[in-house]
This record gives C-alpha cells, structure tokens and sequence, in this order.
C-alpha cells in the first residue's frame, strides 16, 4: 500500500464524523487529472474499517467518473 493509503486512513481518524473535513483530505488526493491513490488502495479503504460508511460513500463518489461529487474535485483543482 502507498503513503496515500496511509494519509487517507490518518484523515479518515481525524476527520471522524466531519464530512467537510473529510472532503478537505480528498482534495489533497483528487486532482484535475488524477486520482493519487492506487487501484490497491482503493480497494483497501473500501474495505477498512477505519473508514466510517459515509467516508467510503464520498470516497466512491469522488472517485467515480461523471458524478456530481468528482465533477467538483474537477472544477476545484482547476
């Protein structure tokens, strides 16, 4: 796993219940033209129990093409 992996888990306990914050650590890994975080990381955080249910759910949307969410990490990192 990669030290974004590890950032993220760091986030999503410092984060904790505050979805804003939250989406204020995926901006640091949701670029204008890339998504830092591996396929293996992904799979990994979605599997975590470190991350709460709505974590993982703004997570999945963040990373998903054509959805709201990641069209504003889009536009934000522009």
């Amino acid at each position: 796993m990669s030290e974004w992996y590890d950032y993220m888990i760091r986030a999503s306990k410092h984060a904790k219940d505050d979805n804003k914050l939250w989406i204020r650590y995926l901006y640091k890994v949701i670029d204008y033209w890339w998504i830092r975080l591996t396929d293996e990381d992904y799979e990994n955080l979605m599997k975590c129990e470190e991350l709460s249910s709505d974590q993982k759910s703004i997570l999945k949307e963040a990373t998903t093409d054509r959805t709201d969410m990641r069209n504003h990490f889009i536009n934000a990192n522009r």
